[in-house]
């Protein structure tokens, strides 16, 4: 059966941001939020922590995952499960990942005035995986993604114990 390419009907528009003080008349549009740059910094860190490749002895990623830091992430209120949505995307904002959960996460962060960073598993290629392999290896991405975050979670507080030391001249 051959679906038409609907593409067309979908847009993107930036995210209403609200202020602290809570008035409506204070939003501001938000398209892109920034990420921490101390944050960012500390993820380099990360580039080079051993990541599990195998479920078990038989279900093993075909190639070895790895850390990396993009640039440019995306994230939307629909699953983007469409190679050619994924295509447009990365050709328009030159944006890499594509997921579901962060905007919120972003948009909170921004407008309590929180560092922000997301960190994130490909667990699925959109429009490229079959729903088996997304099952087979989401337990690997989840783990994967755990010891990350405690990974980061260690140089921040180390970062932070640097920090506090200097300013008090310990």
């Amino acid at each position: 059966m051959i679906r038409d390419n609907l593409r067309n009907n979908v847009w993107y528009q930036p995210e209403e941001r609200y202020s602290i003080d809570g008035k409506p008349e204070n939003r501001q549009p938000a398209f892109w939020v920034p990420v921490d740059k101390l944050y960012f910094s500390l993820a380099e860190k990360l580039e080079d922590i051993f990541l599990e490749s195998c479920v078990n002895s038989t279900a093993c990623l075909p190639q070895i995952p790895n850390v990396f830091r993009v640039e440019r992430g995306v994230s939307a209120d629909v699953l983007v499960d469409n190679a050619a949505y994924r295509n447009f995307l990365h050709s328009k904002f030159n944006a890499t990942p594509f997921d579901m959960e962060s905007t919120g996460v972003a948009i909170i962060c921004l407008q309590q005035r929180i560092p922000f960073i997301a960190i994130r598993t490909i667990s699925d290629l959109a429009g490229g995986s079959s729903s088996v392999e997304v099952c087979i290896f989401s337990s690997l991405a989840a783990r994967n993604a755990v010891n990350v975050v405690l990974r980061f979670v260690s140089l921040l507080l180390r970062e932070v114990q640097t920090l506090y030391s200097a300013q008090s001249g310990l």
